[in-house]
């Protein structure tokens, strides 16, 4: 068994990671042999592709992913969270990385508005907070910079879905609360182990709930956010109507200040190295980057072929064209073993295959075109003509 584990940063990837590891490893059926784990890869490492091994990855959702490299996996979650309660999360988290560990000044000034947050919610808003933060680290643009950040990050996990139609979609919130029978459904054995997240990464966790956004927000707030975040509310099955927010807000002094001087007291006493990016290296030779993909087949029941775009970790959705009207999107991961071996694709999972019924078979001399969507380049002998 393969499973993945997905979601974007701060939405509980690493507490759901080490649900599954443990209650994996404490099915008593012989099929569940000790796992492979994979914490936070940029892919999945070629040499496990044809392994027979038992697999468990945790990824996040983001920029530097290959998520076609993860294709094969056959048992596939994605973890949804609210974006108001990550937005709080990921404020205070951030700080973790920051790079004013050493300013005792910026310090205690962060530390004495997160105390302002504490003692008046309403008092002082996320807009506020960031900006305040931004001019005491030198980042001026650091609340507009920050709003961009969650509509990108909104972005990234409306296309790693696309990309991984077959995924369980699994809340946040049902996790927290325990409610585990989706996914013990869908994994074919019960969530016995437990969620604990070992003591090296305690950093990441910090309420355990959700709608703590409710105490955060401020009504200038709410106007910023709810155009961005609504339609994706909506999308994945929460209320975007609803964004009422406490009457009398509450804000946990071990939730806000004393977690972030947590995280600055960690970070000075071991500085956190930034992990590299797995990035595919391919062949840059004028010839060879000339091949950006070709169709193979184009046979009345079968279009198939292979593409590579500028980025060879981020699989390319292609369209096809009959005649020049569109009629079908697939995402170009299957396995090409010959471009993998002449070092066009790290993984070689970058084909595509368009099939058609008996009914629907294309005539001989129908033009087709495979085009890549939201790409300028074109695949090299597209258009070209159906033959039997």
């Amino acid at each position: 068994m393969r499973i993945l584990i997905a979601g974007l940063a701060k939405t509980g990837t690493t507490g759901l990671h080490f649900l599954v590891v443990n209650s994996f490893s404490q099915s008593k059926s012989e099929f569940f042999q000790k796992p492979k784990l994979l914490f936070e890869p940029s892919e999945c490492p070629s040499e496990l592709l044809t392994s027979n091994e038992n697999i468990i990855a945790k990824v996040l959702i983001g920029k530097h992913l290959n998520v076609g490299s993860f294709s094969s996996f056959n048992k596939k979650i994605t973890i949804v969270r609210d974006p108001r309660d990550r937005i709080i999360s990921s404020l205070l988290y951030s700080q973790f990385h920051a790079d004013y560990v050493n300013d005792i000044h910026a310090i205690q000034e962060i530390k004495a508005l997160l105390e302002k947050k504490e003692a008046t919610p309403s008092g002082i808003s996320i807009k506020e907070l960031l900006q305040n933060i931004g001019k005491l680290t030198g980042n001026e643009n650091r609340e507009l910079n920050h709003r961009k950040a969650v509509e990108a990050s909104l972005k990234l996990f409306d296309d790693y879905v696309d990309q991984m139609p077959d995924s369980l979609l699994y809340k946040y919130e049902s996790f927290v609360s325990g409610e585990y029978l989706p996914l013990e459904q869908y994994l074919g054995f019960a969530m016995s182990g437990k969620a604990d997240v070992p003591e090296s990464l305690s950093r990441v966790n910090r309420t355990k709930d959700s709608g703590d956004w409710r105490n955060w927000f401020t009504e200038e707030d709410v106007e910023i956010y709810k155009p961005i975040i609504s339609p994706w509310l909506t999308k994945y099955g929460y209320d975007s109507s609803d964004w009422r927010l406490n009457e009398k807000p509450q804000i946990a002094k071990d939730h806000c200040s004393a977690y972030f001087m947590r995280l600055i007291g960690e970070k000075a006493k071991k500085p956190h190295k930034p992990k590299k990016n797995i990035v595919a290296q391919v062949k840059k030779t004028s010839k060879e980057r000339k091949l950006t993909g070709v169709i193979q087949k184009a046979q009345p029941g079968l279009i198939s072929g292979w593409v590579v775009g500028d980025n060879p970790n981020v699989p390319i959705r292609v369209a096809l064209l009959v005649d020049g009207k569109k009629i079908a999107e697939t995402i170009a991961n299957k396995p090409r073993p010959a471009i993998k071996q002449k070092g066009w694709h790290l993984t070689g999972l970058c084909g595509f295959v368009f099939r058609f019924k008996p009914e629907k078979y294309l005539t001989s001399g129908t033009q087709v075109s495979v085009q890549p969507i939201n790409s300028d380049f074109k695949i090299g002998n597209s258009p070209c003509m159906v033959s039997a």
